[in-house]
Parts: C-alpha cells; structure tokens; sequence
C-alpha cells in the first residue's frame, strides 16, 4: 500500500512539472528577441500586399526585426500601419527618411518589410 502512494506522487508530480515545461516553451517560443533589447518603431503602407504580424523585418538584407502589429490608420486615408519591433544595434541607422518597402521572398511567395536608405543629416525615427 506504501508502495502505491509513492508511485501516485512521482506520477502527479512529473505530469504537472511536464505542463510547465510545456507552457514555459509555449511562452518563450512566441517570444522575438527575447534576450536583447528592442524598440517600435511603424511605417504607413497604402496597401501591405499580404504582408503578416510576426513577418521578419530586414535592413539591408539582415533580419533586425519582426513585424509586431498590423491595423487601420484612423482617418479616412485607408492607410494602413505596420508596427515593426527592432534590434537597439540598429536605432543609429533607421532614420525619419528611411524607406520601408514590402517584398516577396523567395518562391513560396511569403512577405517581409526591407528597410533602405536614410541620410545622416536626417533625425533618428522614434
């Protein structure tokens, strides 16, 4: 009878330290640049062509982000806003004229943000 008690405790408490393992990677894994520091910065499209939240964002070919949110500029413009969480390492780079373009990549046809450009005597985007 002592036997079966143990082996009771050992099953409930490996069952419910599997769940939070589980919900610990489910938590973590939804998670972009967990370990390093970022900042938001957004872009007005007119049309964002099939453009997805989570879509990476790359400056000069290197991923330096994701895609955070995508929604409805309220006026009557219909632009659309694409919010974009970014590496710190780059915030020197991304200017106020920096061009944000949406393209294809590769043949599966998914779509990422690129960003270009920008000059030196224009203001760091905020």
């Amino acid at each position: 009878m002592f036997d079966q008690k143990k082996y009771i405790r050992l099953g409930i408490f490996i069952f419910i330290g599997t769940l939070l393992f589980i919900v610990a990677v489910f938590s973590i894994g939804g998670k972009e640049s967990l370990f390093s520091q970022t900042y938001t910065v957004r872009a007005l499209f007119s049309n964002i062509e099939g453009l997805r939240e989570g879509a990476a964002v790359r400056y000069s070919g290197i991923v330096v982000g994701s895609v955070q949110s995508i929604k409805f500029v309220q006026d009557t413009t219909g632009r659309v806003e694409v919010r974009m969480v970014l590496e710190k390492t780059i915030a020197k780079l991304v200017r106020r004229n920096t061009e944000a373009l949406i393209e294809t990549e590769g043949l599966v046809g998914n779509k990422v943000v690129n960003l270009y450009g920008g000059t030196q005597d224009s203001p760091q985007a905020q």
